[in-house]
């Protein structure tokens, strides 16, 4: 049985003490954190749990970056690394930032500072990661010169733009009504893209000086820097002239463009972002948009963004086009951005749009017409959702000048038209598609945003705990996420009043830096109801850590086991399990539950069962736009011969006759792809059952299937970024089982109590010998 192992921090009593303005502080002692010299902090595990996960994700050697609050400290550890200071940002007078080059590797780095004593004035130190602008589909270019004729307006529904009639998405968002109130007269709306040619006819007047964060340049009004088409394509969607008599007009027709290229054309880094994002909110840009981003948490991109926020400037993101329900994005996932999502022409979800808590609205972003250098043309994406997110932000801020960023998004969310199945907010198209005209009716809400700082210490308050998630979760609206520096501060800015669950964890498996205390919700460290509004709060805690957890012994005969398995050891106590056992917290710091019946038991034989030696496919239906073949007895899917976006796929009915318990469907699996983005994928009549993405060599799945008339389909299917790996899936070994007779005869039930939380299990033997405890991952403890 393939183990995933996750960490639970077994925590205390929370007693909640609301004393005026201070910070939340979050005692949560754990003995595997030691003092280091100054008393701060010992970052040896961190570094640890750090250089085992670098290479989670690409990044830039020779490079780290530094976020501090003391000079003296600073300087000191520049020295000790021998690194050579490329620049600093100073986004207040307490927090600064500086890009290091080393003469040693990252990785080596890292390890000479598992020596180094002195951290205190120290917030973080990461690695800079390489990030790419995201898929996006050019479909069509029209670079035919097309100029209508000259004459006066007629109506807002045919403004002289030739273009008009192929600009769908204005049209859904009613731009015309909008334009009777607002143009985004003067609001200034920076791209952070890859440079805009400011020579195209479709922008006259258009800019304010912009900044190239590389060079410390300014980018004269109206000089071009085009490195790719991305960034001109976005803010022809944003500020393209309307009326003109010439090729498409922007939803913010009057708003001024000012571009910080951060791609030139590859990704400058983010400590360059960072420095341009600075810039940006330091003359006059009123609205940041992003139409970037990627895995991969980053302490000074979000440093750079909540600057722009607490200085009530507007952030807007693309979501991403990974298709997936996920909340890993960045910087999409900073709290207090405006996320965007896409969505068609018959207001649907676009298939590639990502889903997730960071999805704010949805905007058209299929087949979207927009200016390139020498011409136009159609690109997709959520790249060009959320230009016109920003275009909307612009003409409400021409008539609400002094709105702040959490004001502006309110009634962004307020007014947009749902296209979801499911009422109000929800994961795949936020609180819906945007609708320009009804936004410019809303009135400014009352409440300005929220603000919430956390601090992480131990429970006698020596020394900070970095790297700590927290989630604010809620029922009826978005849940935030962050995640502590190594002076264990978390900041949330500009979001939503609101009653949140203040859980330690977070959703961001694929962070390469964080020793991962996380707790998981059934699990439940959390703050019950705790109203958060433009302010701080202190809680206290106590810390209780128990542990037990108590079985009953199955209905069929037989002698079982309880065994307390050591993670970092071979080590196991094992009990007879004759009637109930209760079993209390082991001497292992890390450990898993595990059950064993004598005789062992077995599945009856399959009832279908195929292992393709005779390389035929008879039996199965072969789709997708490149089709599975059969290699040395096994099935390939793809092949490394698939183009960007397409899949390749293996289809088949089945007709499976009642059975008490229904069926497993079991195969055998390897893949090799780009993990996060290139996936096999397992559909049970259209519904995704499973998937999996990397390098992952021969191992066996099973999943179940009910009885009654199914169709098994697996895919793989690849994305349009940049590949990895050979773009294939290999599947062997298909067999449907039927769950025996006795299948709940062999269930242990189990309670398990963490700190007086409960939590329910029923396992079945013949499932496997871990003791499965939370929503299919196996799971171990970690006590103090």
């Amino acid at each position: 049985m393939k183990k995933n192992y996750f960490l639970f921090l077994i925590l205390g009593i929370i007693v909640l003490l609301f004393t005026g303005c201070a910070t939340l502080n979050l005692n949560a002692h754990s003995d595997n954190i030691t003092n280091s010299k100054d008393g701060n902090i010992d970052v040896d595990t961190l570094l640890n749990e750090f250089i085992n996960k670098i290479d989670t994700f690409e990044y830039y050697q020779n490079q780290l970056i530094v976020g501090y609050t003391n000079d003296e400290a600073f300087d000191e550890l520049k020295r000790y690394l021998k690194a050579f200071e490329e620049g600093i940002i100073e986004f207040e007078k307490d927090t600064k930032v500086a890009l290091l080059t080393l003469n040693i590797s990252v990785k080596d780095a890292l390890l000479k500072l598992k020596t180094y004593n002195d951290f205190d004035g120290i917030r973080y130190i990461e690695p800079s990661i390489k990030r790419y602008l995201p898929d996006y589909e050019i479909i069509e270019s029209r670079n035919d010169l097309k100029i209508s004729r000259e004459g006066t307006l007629e109506s807002f529904e045919d403004p002289y733009n030739p273009y008009w009639d192929e600009q769908w998405g204005l049209k859904k968002v009613r731009a015309d009504e909008a334009w009777q109130k607002a143009t985004g007269k003067n609001v200034v709306v920076a791209i952070i893209d890859g440079g805009v040619d400011a020579s195209h006819r479709d922008f006259m007047n258009s800019f304010v000086d912009g900044y190239d964060p590389v060079t410390e340049s300014i980018i004269k009004s109206g000089e071009s820097r085009s490195y790719d088409p991305h960034g001109t394509h976005v803010a022809g969607i944003v500020a393209a002239n309307k009326n003109d008599h010439y090729g498409i007009a922007g939803l913010a027709p009057d708003a001024l463009i000012m571009p910080i290229p951060i791609f030139q054309p590859n990704f400058i880094g983010d400590f360059y972002v960072a420095k341009g994002v600075k810039w940006a909110v330091d003359n006059g840009a009123n609205i940041l948009q992003n139409s970037w981003g990627g895995p991969g948490f980053s302490n000074v991109l979000k440093d750079a963004f909540d600057y722009a926020l607490k200085n009530d400037v507007v952030v807007v993101v693309s979501t991403g086009n990974t298709y997936i329900d996920e909340n890993w994005g960045f910087p999409n996932t900073i709290p207090g951005v405006i996320g965007v999502g896409s969505s068609n022409v018959n207001d649907e979800i676009s298939t590639f749009s990502s889903r997730g808590d960071s999805v704010s609205v949805v905007a058209p972003g299929e087949k979207i017409l927009s200016t390139v250098p020498g011409g136009w043309t159609y690109m997709q994406g959520t790249s060009m959702a959320s230009p016109f997110v920003s275009a909307l932000a612009a003409l409400l801020l021409e008539k609400y000048p002094d709105a702040t960023p959490y004001q502006i998004r309110k009634m962004i969310e307020n007014s947009a038209v749902d296209v979801d199945e499911i009422n109000g907010f929800s994961k795949n198209d936020g609180y819906g598609r945007i609708d320009a005209a009804a936004a410019l009716n809303e009135q400014l809400p009352e409440q300005k945003g929220a603000k919430f700082v956390i601090n992480f210490t131990d429970s006698k308050e020596r020394f900070f705990i970095p790297n700590v998630y927290v989630s604010l979760i809620r029922e009826n609206g978005p849940n935030y996420y962050a995640r502590s520096l190594i002076d264990g501060n978390i900041a949330f800015y500009q979001i939503d009043p609101d009653i949140y669950d203040i859980i330690i964890g977070g959703p961001d498996y694929l962070d390469p830096y964080s020793p991962n205390y996380r707790m998981e919700e059934q699990v439940g460290y959390k703050f019950n109801a705790y109203r958060i509004h433009d302010g701080e709060a202190t809680v206290f805690q106590e810390l209780v850590s128990t542990f037990s957890a108590t079985f009953e012994k199955p209905s069929a005969e037989g002698t079982y086991k309880i065994i307390i398995s050591d993670v970092n050891s071979e080590a196991n106590t094992v009990y007879s399990l004759n009637q109930e056992l209760t079993i209390y917290k082991p001497d292992y710091l890390q450990f898993y539950i595990m059950a064993d019946v004598e005789p062992s038991l077995e599945f009856p034989e399959p009832i279908y069962s195929y292992n393709f030696d005779d390389d035929s496919l008879d039996e199965w239906i072969v789709g997708g736009d490149v089709h599975p073949y059969v290699e040395d007895g096994y099935i390939v899917l793809g092949g490394g011969q698939l183009q960007d976006n397409e899949l390749s796929k293996l289809s088949k009915d089945f007709d499976l006759p009642d059975a008490t318990y229904g069926y497993k469907l079991n195969f055998s699996l390897k893949v090799s792809s780009e993990e996060g983005w290139d996936y096999f994928k397992l559909y049970i009549d259209d519904n995704l059952v499973y998937r999996d993405s990397g390098e992952k060599d021969w191992y066996s799945v099973s999943v179940p299937i009910s009885e009654g008339n199914h169709t098994v389909t697996f895919s793989y299917e690849k994305d349009g970024a940049a590949s990895e790996g050979y773009d294939t899936a290999y599947i062997d070994n298909i067999e449907i089982v039927q769950l025996p007779e006795d299948y709940m005869d062999y269930a242990i039930n189990c309670t398990i109590n963490i700190n007086n939380y409960s939590i329910e299990i029923t396992h079945s033997l013949y499932d496997g010998d871990i003791i499965d405890g939370i929503d299919g991952i196996d799971a171990w403890f970690t006590t103090f």
